[in-house]
């Protein structure tokens, strides 16, 4: 849990002793003939997908007991359970709240069980991980993996590559929505304890996490009562307080930034993100629009340039040029030059060339120099911002620009610049795509016969 999603152990507070209504205690590990009985009383586990309840084997091998269906009855497993909740509380960064743990399913896995790479929806009100419990077990496979940005980052054993799985408790924690699978269990039985870990009603208001996104339903009377309101603040950061009306009572609804007066559903529509996990580790999940955060500035556009490279990246901001055309060459050279006081692109010393623009911005750069028409910036750019790409990473999506850069302007005014990045080698160590001679022929292959074709290849077959 800490430095990522998840966190695994062996359990330190004493056995379980499991009491299932009418078998009686379950003695672990588990053996194939109570085993066998405990399955009887037990119905498949179902699976989410999408806004289905689905039961496949293929996708999800297991059996479960609901919760009223069991008893823990050694009392030191809850003080344990107390006692590792706190420990819990404080890797999450939420010392000092008494998180709840409630005990949401007993699974049972035979040969053959199995669960797909699958995320878990929200089964409780605040619920933020999951903690999965295994008792002493002499099971073969059903290795827990948990991914983070589709990359697996942890496989748990519980205990087998030490030795402790047959004689201890253990187990894992990880964020509620956090993907994982288990591994097909290849012999035996294996038993786990599954719970939610919750926020108290009281504070949901502090659910956080690396794994967590904000959830909301983007319908309009989730809005009503909400307080339409600016608090203004200087480019420097100066708090210039919030706007009240002439009675100096409530704030006004500024709404200048808004003159359709549309709703906040109308306004940020655009901008939800709808997600259809392939498949979920309970029943089928309620629709859910999950909502980015942001932040508004706004300025005299006038300054639009000069303030948009102090709030976000050189890559947006070229992107954000391009989508207000027409732009024209004197404001293009002004944005070219903001870039290179901000970042230091095309700052050359005596010794090297200065650092460059990204695949990213040359990508808008190179459309937005095709519409301008000025041949000047057009070999100033790639002369002292475009990076030499032969095998660098993405070099392949700049052959569209290229192409209708030596179609726009005259060889002789970028020619011997064009042929320096196509045909020289990155410095990168990340090499990636397209070799120098690569790039050099598929511009070539995009142009009609003449001299800029002509100079491509015969830098080609140098």
């Amino acid at each position: 849990m800490f430095e990522a999603e998840f966190w695994d152990g062996k359990w330190p507070f004493g056995g379980e002793e499991l009491f299932v209504n009418s078998l009686g205690m379950i003695a672990f590990p588990l053996v194939e003939e109570q085993a066998e009985k405990l399955i009887a009383q037990c119905e498949k586990s179902p699976y989410g997908h999408n806004m289905e309840t689905k039961i496949n084997e293929c996708v999800r091998k297991s059996w479960q007991l609901e919760p009223d269906q069991v008893e823990i009855k050694n009392p030191s497993w809850e003080k344990g359970l107390d006692k590792l909740i706190d420990i819990i509380a404080n890797r999450l960064e939420y010392k000092g709240v008494p998180l709840q743990c409630k005990l949401y399913k007993v699974l049972v896995y035979g040969k053959g069980g199995h669960f797909f790479m699958h995320r878990d929806t929200e089964k409780e009100d605040g619920m933020i991980a999951t903690l999965v419990v295994q008792p002493p077990s002499t099971h073969e496979g059903g290795v827990l993996e948990v991914r983070r940005n589709g990359a697996t980052e942890h496989r748990h054993d519980f205990g087998k590559a030490d030795g402790t799985a047959a004689y201890l408790p253990h187990f894992a924690v990880h964020y509620a929505d956090a993907e994982h699978a288990l591994d097909k269990v290849t012999k035996g039985f294996r038993l786990a304890m599954v719970y939610s870990i919750c926020l108290p009603a009281t504070m949901e208001h502090l659910r956080k996490g690396p794994a967590w996104t904000l959830d909301i339903n983007p319908y309009d009377f989730s809005c009503w009562g909400r307080i339409q309101a600016f608090h203004w603040y200087t480019t420097s950061g100066q708090d210039l307080g919030r706007w009240k009306d002439e009675e100096g009572g409530k704030m006004r609804n500024f709404n200048f930034l808004n003159p359709g007066g549309e709703t906040f559903v109308q306004l940020w529509d655009s901008f939800t993100r709808s997600e259809d996990i392939r498949y979920t580790g309970n029943e089928g999940s309620i629709d859910s629009t999950k909502y980015s955060r942001f932040a508004i500035f706004a300025w005299p556009a006038v300054r639009h340039e000069e303030n948009m490279l102090n709030v976000m990246s050189a890559e947006h901001a070229v992107e954000d040029l391009a989508s207000r055309k027409p732009v024209n060459a004197p404001e293009l050279r002004i944005f070219l030059d903001a870039v290179s006081a901000k970042f230091g692109w095309g700052v050359e010393d005596r010794w090297r060339r200065g650092a460059m623009a990204s695949v990213r911005f040359c990508r808008s750069f190179l459309n937005l120099l095709v519409d301008v028409g000025d041949p000047e910036l057009a070999k100033l750019f790639l002369s002292k911002f475009c990076p030499r790409l032969g095998k660098k990473k993405e070099n392949a999506s700049l052959i569209p620009g290229f192409v209708k850069i030596a179609s726009t302007f005259s060889w002789d005014d970028v020619g011997e610049a064009l042929l320096d990045v196509l045909g020289t080698k990155s410095r990168d160590y990340d090499y990636g795509e397209e070799s120098a001679v690569e790039l050099l022929l598929r511009v070539a292959a995009g142009l009609n016969d003449g001299a800029p074709r002509q100079a491509l290849l015969a830098k080609a077959v140098e």
